[in-house]
């Protein structure tokens, strides 16, 4: 008559609730632990490989030098391509919104803080709501602590929200959102002082997710610094002007982009000028001399690559003249659909930032519509 064994029933369940989200805090706790630290340490590995080849370079030793930094240049681009996350960088800029007692001012702030690596805006913000949960489970059930609870409730949820909209990190908000059912599950006096220090346990984690962020984010600015300064390098070797003694007293990727530049500019280039073959190259426009007499292995015929997508099924060769115009529109359509895929590469950040500016510069040179 009394419905005590729905009541224990319902408890029961809760209690289950509780324990299923414990375990899921604990075990994304480990694994994140073992993958910051893993990811990081290959970035740190890669950076440093590429830091001795540099000091290594000898100007005579070209081709063992631009083979090295090719191998490098794979590793790092594919470091960079994992650690990327374009989301998080969208996240970041977009402008900041007010939630609750959470001003724009305050959210801006840790925007900024959040692009350089600096956590420390958001860690004071944790670390107070999880002095909250601690002085509330010290407290003895009243009136009080039931107001207490409610406005960390509110505190905690506005929280959550604005880290959704910063942040844009899924883990994240799902460990924000552990932590809200957690402290809900709380106002049960069966299951408080566990589920408050379960609730202190997913704030805890909520910081990990956002020390990983912190860590992708300048982890990806290294490898893109790293990658220009390898496109710079692989210039100035194929010219067999990349010297390890030079760089001896280069420290940091910074260091190395100054001074690759400042070499690259002595000897007329610019950055990605043609250096690595895939922009214009160097020249003064001259016209050369020419000997048609000279003896060389050229002959003069048509590839045989395909124009468009697909198996070639059928070869026929005949003497006559081609319809005008007809080849040129498929090139043409062909040079449309590659510039495009391309195009929608650097878009969605599959394409290192190293490779940008040449990338651009080649298709550009192309007219469309138009053969020779």
């Amino acid at each position: 008559p009394f419905k005590k064994a729905e009541q224990r029933n319902k408890i029961a369940q809760q209690e289950q609730q509780l324990q299923e989200l414990k375990k899921i805090t604990a075990l994304r706790s480990e694994a994140l632990s073992q993958q910051t630290a893993s990811e990081a340490e290959q970035v740190r590995q890669a950076l440093a490989a590429l830091d001795k080849t540099f000091k290594e370079a000898k100007p005579l030793e070209k081709e063992s030098t631009l083979k090295q930094l090719a191998a490098e240049q794979r590793e790092l681009g594919e470091l960079w391509r994992k650690v990327n996350n374009d989301q998080l960088k969208k996240a970041l800029d977009k402008t900041a919104q007010s939630f609750g007692q959470l001003d724009a001012k305050k959210l801006g702030e840790w925007r900024e803080e959040l692009k350089k690596g600096d956590l420390t805006g958001l860690k004071k913000e944790l670390s107070e709501m999880r002095e909250q949960m601690k002085q509330l489970a010290a407290q003895p059930d009243s009136a009080e602590k039931r107001a207490q609870r409610e406005q960390l409730a509110q505190r905690l949820n506005q929280f959550a929200e604005a880290m959704k909209q910063t942040a844009n990190s899924p883990q994240l908000s799902e460990a924000l959102s552990r932590a809200q059912t957690q402290l809900d599950l709380s106002k049960l006096s069966q299951l408080s002082p566990e589920a408050t220090q379960s609730a202190m346990d997913s704030m805890q984690l909520s910081e990990q997710e956002l020390e990983q962020l912190a860590q992708a984010l300048q982890d990806s600015k290294a490898l893109g610094e790293a990658l220009k300064n390898l496109q710079m390098a692989r210039q100035l070797a194929g010219q067999g002007e990349l010297s390890g003694e030079a760089c001896k007293n280069a420290n940091g990727m910074s260091e190395y982009a100054v001074l690759f530049a400042k070499k690259m500019s002595e000897l007329g280039d610019t950055p990605d000028d043609g250096g690595s073959g895939l922009g214009p190259g160097r020249g003064n426009g001259a016209k050369r001399p020419e000997d048609d007499s000279t003896q060389s292995a050229f002959k003069t015929e048509k590839s045989s690559s395909a124009l468009a997508g697909g198996k070639l099924l059928l070869e026929w060769k005949t003497k006559e003249v081609g319809e005008t115009g007809a080849r040129t529109e498929e090139v043409a359509k062909t040079l449309h659909e590659v510039k495009q895929g391309v195009s929608e590469a650097i878009q969605q950040e599959q394409v290192p930032p190293g490779y940008h500016d040449a990338i651009k510069r080649y298709f550009d040179t192309l007219a469309e519509g138009k053969t020779k």
